[in-house]
């Protein structure tokens, strides 16, 4: 885990304001390393799938998976799989 390093000083006997809860997920492309993403950065599947483009490098190929080949999947714990996508995106 990341620490904030003001949470390593003295307190001056001021309060800190609430930090925004973050999200954190592995996210993998096949054949490569996986990195952690916060997704509530994002407010959308569209962003999202941007981000994802960008960051692998594949860019315009997640639009069209069918001519691709690249799909945006997510596997829970119990390995279970569903597109992304499926599920509606949470405000």
């Amino acid at each position: 885990g990341v620490q904030d390093s003001s949470e390593l000083l003295p307190s001056a006997g001021q309060v800190d304001p609430p930090t925004p809860s973050r999200t954190f997920v592995k996210v993998y492309k096949s054949g490569s390393v996986g990195r952690s993403l916060d997704i509530s950065r994002f407010s959308s599947y569209h962003e999202l799938r941007e981000e994802l483009a960008q960051m692998f490098g594949i860019e315009g190929k997640l639009e069209n998976p069918r001519r691709s080949g690249w799909q945006l999947v997510f596997v829970d714990r119990e390995n279970g799989i569903l597109l992304l996508g499926d599920d509606p995106w949470e405000a």
